[in-house]
């Protein structure tokens, strides 16, 4: 389905729960955070009834986040009956890396197309800053064991003033493991957010001094980054750079959200929601269409993250 600025929405990004292994700064202010209830969150049920309603309404692509979505109990067997969705073209997740070394089997078994791995930092001490605990050598299993399996991966770096410095060793990383980096640029969320942010342009002018960048007419995956192809002496890496402040990519975006408890975010950085779960479980299958009918259609047409966030990113998946 079209919104009313004839962007053809094709993408939905599911949040299935708000609780994280992980206390990353730059998601949310932890001092203030209360995780939801139990009974405020969708069941496996529910997501699935809504992502089959979706499909009629011209979603192919699904990706389930969190929080840190494998921190939930069954989300094995719940990914492996999103595959069985008749219109679900494409099924991606992404994860903080720490725990895919347990769930690959269920990854595999899933048949989950690509995994979105975020990793921030190669040094431990600085890991441990952004992340708020020391996991570093349990996401660079997690890679590895991706790898392994032969599921498609990329790396997501989101670049501050704590890790800016590594740009060079990040890249290197991607390179020996032969993945596709993405650099995210630094949105409003979380705390002292402008005490870490990093524009762009210092970021693409430290890639050019590690080798010349080419743009990349075709992307990767189902996102908006912009794909750069990064020479270093003859070997070549894919970056891709996802930077809402410097580039705003509006124009673009054919994705809506789920939040954990049922909201439906056309834009990820607009306080326009509809109640999903309240419809849901009322019953009202006509009532629930229609909602989303018009949510899909109200879509704004850009987001006003230079005003400030009015969402948490922990809330509503990243």
């Amino acid at each position: 389905m079209k919104d009313r600025y004839g962007r053809e929405v094709e993408y939905v990004r599911i949040s299935i729960t708000d609780r994280c292994n992980l206390k990353c700064f730059y998601c949310t202010n932890f001092k203030n955070f209360v995780p939801l209830k139990h009974s405020d969150i969708l069941t496996y049920e529910e997501i699935l009834k809504l992502i089959t309603l979706l499909t009629e309404f011209g979603v192919k692509k699904v990706r389930i986040t969190g929080g840190e979505p494998l921190v939930r109990r069954g989300v094995g067997e719940f990914l492996r009956e999103i595959k069985k969705i008749p219109g679900v073209e494409r099924l991606t997740l992404t994860t903080n890396g720490t725990l895919l070394t347990r769930y690959i089997d269920d990854l595999r078994e899933a048949k989950v197309d690509s995994v979105n791995v975020s990793l921030d930092s190669l040094r431990e001490d600085a890991f441990a800053k952004i992340t708020g605990l020391p996991k570093l050598p349990m996401v660079v299993e997690g890679i590895k064991a991706l790898k392994d399996a032969e599921i498609q991966v990329k790396m997501n770096t989101v670049y501050t003033r704590l890790n800016i410095d590594e740009v060079e060793e990040l890249v290197n990383f991607a390179l020996n493991m032969d993945i596709p980096l993405r650099f995210i640029e630094l949105m409003p969320f979380g705390s002292d957010w402008e005490k870490y942010y990093v524009p762009e342009l210092e970021l693409t002018e430290r890639l050019k001094k590690l080798g010349p960048l080419e743009q990349v007419e075709k992307g990767l995956g189902d996102g908006p980054a912009r794909y750069l192809k990064l020479n270093l002496g003859g070997k070549e890496l894919i970056v891709g750079l996802i930077a809402a402040m410097s580039h705003k990519f509006c124009d673009f975006c054919n994705r809506i959200r789920i939040t954990a408890d049922g909201k439906l975010l056309p834009c990820m950085a607009s306080s326009l929601s509809y109640d999903l779960k309240a419809i849901l479980r009322k019953g009202d299958e006509e009532a629930l269409k229609e909602t989303i009918r018009k949510a899909i259609y109200n879509k704004p047409l850009g987001h006003n993250l230079y005003k400030g966030a009015p969402n948490e990113m922990r809330r509503m998946g990243g």
